[in-house]
């Protein structure tokens, strides 16, 4: 999912709404979620996303955004730096603790 959503697609996804997916698409509006094997829903879901292309570029887009500031490299380097080193900033002559 997240290549998708790093490639700018809006995703739809079978997911129950507690899951850590639905919550991330719900979240960062990048895409719908269906019912776990629900076929008829995965279709509408699929009808919906088709009928609406202005719809599906934003979801797109927003998903795109999404991975850029929650999974790039860099937001996984500053996350790795908060919890490893509490109060590390990204500043160069700011040495860790």
């Amino acid at each position: 999912m997240l290549g998708y959503m790093a490639a700018g697609r809006a995703v739809i996804a079978s997911a129950a709404p507690e899951t850590d997916t639905a919550k991330l698409i719900a979240q960062a509006d990048c895409g719908l979620t269906v019912p776990a094997q629900d076929a008829a829903a995965i279709a509408e879901a699929i009808r919906t996303l088709a009928d609406d292309p202005d719809r599906c570029r934003h979801l797109g887009s927003q998903a795109r955004r999404c991975t850029e500031q929650l999974f790039s490299p860099q937001a996984v380097l500053r996350q790795y730096k908060q919890v490893i080193v509490p109060g590390w900033t990204d500043r160069p002559e700011s040495p860790p603790p």
